[in-house]
């Protein structure tokens, strides 16, 4: 499939974002709920990574990390979590393997999840949803999937690197 070779780096699962889900662990509270599991993803999925972050981690991947973290606090960010997962892949030939993370944020009030949804750049909602530092200069082209859903596809030296970035405010929590 085309479109399958062009995601190389990161997907976020749409149904994920979608609808709050277990970890497969005990959960500790809402934030676990909300991040995605390997059984809800649909494929071989193994966890690399999870995590806790604050306003001021998320700002430390911008170039000004003081005026982001302000921006972050202002909006009502308290405090977010994540998870990694990458594709378990066959013996070669193969597609590059797909990475999910998933992310659930908690806000102080209802409003301002919604208010952060809201006022997200189409042009660039990778780099502010998540954080995706690494993604490189090019021609970029940002796509809307679907609600709440874009495809952004970065041309780089003749590579094609693709993410799709999906989010949803749902009462004080942004995933």
């Amino acid at each position: 499939m085309p479109v399958r070779r062009s995601f190389v780096v990161s997907l976020v699962v749409a149904a994920a974002s979608f609808s709050a889900c277990s970890t497969g662990e005990p959960a500790a509270d809402d934030l676990d709920r909300r991040l995605c599991s390997s059984a809800d993803l649909q494929g071989d999925y193994i966890e690399l990574a999870r995590g806790e972050f604050t306003p001021r981690d998320l700002a430390d991947l911008s170039d000004d990390a003081d005026f982001r973290e302000r921006q972050f606090e202002e909006a009502g960010l308290l405090r977010g979590r994540f998870v990694f997962f990458n594709q378990v892949l066959p013996k070669p030939p193969f597609d590059p393997p797909l990475s999910v993370v998933c992310q659930a944020v908690e806000f102080a009030t209802p409003e301002q999840a919604a208010a952060y949804a809201a006022g997200l750049d189409t042009d660039h909602p990778a780099l502010q949803v998540s954080g995706i530092a690494w993604l490189p200069e090019g021609n970029r082209t940002v796509e809307d999937v679907a609600p709440g859903v874009h495809r952004i596809t970065v041309e780089p030296s003749g590579r094609r690197i693709g993410v799709l970035v999906a989010h949803v405010a749902q009462g004080k929590f942004f995933t």
